[in-house]
């Protein structure tokens, strides 16, 4: 995402820190990382039942085809 324009999806706010979606180009940059294998999914309560799904459905793909952090088994 570097020297590109984001957008942010405002969810919800948790002390110091704002949540939500980043997107580029209408690409959720967190499903895109935990496609890439770049990173792994946390459940939280900002999440709803779908989305909470689609995140574990994208990061079993990485899993499954060893992306990234999942290159080895630990």
């Amino acid at each position: 995402i570097l020297n590109k324009s984001v957008e942010f999806e405002f969810r919800t706010a948790d002390k110091d820190k704002n949540i939500g979606k980043v997107l580029v180009d209408k690409i959720d940059i967190s499903q895109q990382m935990l496609r890439d294998g770049a990173a792994w999914h946390l459940m939280t309560n900002s999440q709803d039942a779908m989305e909470r799904l689609e995140y574990q459905r994208i990061e079993t793909l990485a899993k499954n085809e060893k992306r990234g952090v999942w290159e080895k088994n630990l």
